[in-house]
C-alpha cells in the first residue's frame, strides 16, 4: 500500500484528465450555462469559474512537480527502472508496468512540446502569460506541464494570470451574448 501511496502524483493527475474532455470546459461549457441560466454573472461568475480555472492548474502543476520527484526516487530507488523504460528489461508486475507507461507518456508529453518550450525559453514569464491567453480548450496543460516538471512558480503565475484574463474575456463574451 505504501508504494502505491508514494505514486500520489499519478492518481492527481489521473483524477484532473477528465476535466478535459468538451463536457467540462469552463470557458465554453460552464460559464455559458452559468450565465444563461442567470445562476452567476458578471463579477461573481468571474470570481467563482477564475478561482476554479486557477485551482486546476495549481492541481496540474503540483502534480507533474510531484511526478518529477517521484520519477527521481524511484530511478533511485531502483537501478533497472531505465532498462525497463527502454525495453531492455521486462517490467515486474502491475506497478512496474504502471510507472514505465506513466514514465514514457509523461516523455513524449514533455518531447512533442518543443515549440512551446523554445517558446518560453525565448519569452520567459512574459511568454507564459501569452500562452495563458490562448482561447483553445486544453492548451495549457502543455505549459502548465512544463512549469510544473521544471518547478518554474513564477512561469505557473504568469500562466494562471493569463489564463484568468483570458477567462475575464469569455465572462465578458458571454454577458454580450446573453
Amino acid at each position: 500500500m505504501k508504494k502505491w501511496l508514494k505514486m500520489w502524483p499519478v492518481f492527481l493527475l489521473l483524477a484532473l484528465t477528465p476535466l478535459h474532455f468538451p463536457a467540462f470546459n469552463i470557458d465554453y461549457v460552464l460559464v455559458p450555462l452559468l450565465q444563461g441560466g442567470g445562476i452567476l454573472t458578471g463579477y461573481k461568475l468571474l470570481i467563482f469559474v477564475g478561482i476554479l480555472e486557477t485551482l486546476e492548474l495549481w492541481l496540474w502543476y503540483l502534480g507533474w512537480g510531484g511526478f518529477v520527484d517521484m520519477m527521481k526516487r524511484l530511478f533511485e530507488e531502483d537501478i533497472n527502472l531505465a532498462k525497463k523504460v527502454a525495453g531492455e528489461m521486462k517490467a515486474d508486475g502491475y506497478f512496474d508496468e504502471a510507472k514505465i507507461s506513466f514514465i514514457q507518456n509523461h516523455d513524449k508529453l514533455i518531447n512533442t512540446s518543443g515549440r512551446i518550450r523554445s517558446f518560453l525559453k525565448k519569452w520567459g514569464v512574459a511568454g507564459a502569460f501569452i500562452l495563458g491567453l490562448i482561447p483553445w480548450p486544453g492548451f495549457r496543460v502543455i505549459p502548465d506541464t512544463i512549469c510544473g516538471t521544471a518547478k518554474w512558480r513564477a512561469g505557473f503565475v504568469a500562466l494562471a494570470l493569463g489564463n484568468f484574463t483570458k477567462t475575464a474575456g469569455f465572462v465578458y463574451f458571454w454577458g454580450r451574448v446573453f
